[in-house]
């Protein structure tokens, strides 16, 4: 939880100068105006793999036409209303390699290693991994077909958890494979 969110906005705008982690930044946080403090991730920031819908947002998919001419999302991811009930505050939208198929778009700077950013994040899921292994945030989401989070997690060392498939509804996330 961070109590002043003027000094972690920006660390996260230093940071990401560096790992090229976030495609976009809510400030305020994205919230439940109807959750109570008691709930179990309240003042949890996090991030979210930009191919998770997110109300009124694009979903780029680390395509940077899609990015730029893409229509933004009518509804939430299921994973997103989830989030928000639990009490998260969505702070940013993170990269990923383009629709996370193991390769960069030529347009978009590849996201770094917090532990060395000569070195990049890993693959699909970098920016959520980059943003978690540099501490700036505690969580943050990703999806894994092939290693997507696992993969990032460990070149940015952090722990990296692929749930069991169907355990989390994939509804709103753009699809890479079925399951």
């Amino acid at each position: 939880e961070v109590n002043d969110l003027e000094s972690f906005y920006n660390k996260l705008v230093t940071t990401d100068a560096s790992l090229h982690a976030v495609v976009e930044i809510f400030n305020p946080p994205l919230q439940s105006p109807t959750v109570p403090p008691t709930a179990p991730l309240a003042g949890i920031l996090i991030g979210v793999k930009d191919m998770v819908a997110i109300k009124g947002h694009v979903v780029g998919n680390g395509n940077k036409e899609c990015l730029e001419s893409g229509r933004a999302a009518t509804t939430n991811a299921s994973i997103i209303d989830a989030l928000l009930d639990a009490g998260a505050s969505i702070v940013a939208r993170t990269t990923l390699l383009e629709y996370a198929a193991g390769a960069q778009h030529p347009d978009i700077p590849e996201t770094k290693s917090p532990q060395d950013p000569t070195l990049t994040a890993g693959g699909s899921s970098a920016g959520s991994a980059a943003l978690v292994g540099a501490g700036v945030l505690p969580l943050a989401v990703g999806t894994d077909t092939g290693g997507s989070i696992r993969i990032p997690a460990a070149y940015c060392t952090c722990y990296g958890i692929k749930p069991t498939a169907g355990l989390i509804p994939i509804d709103g996330v753009t699809p890479l494979a079925p399951t």
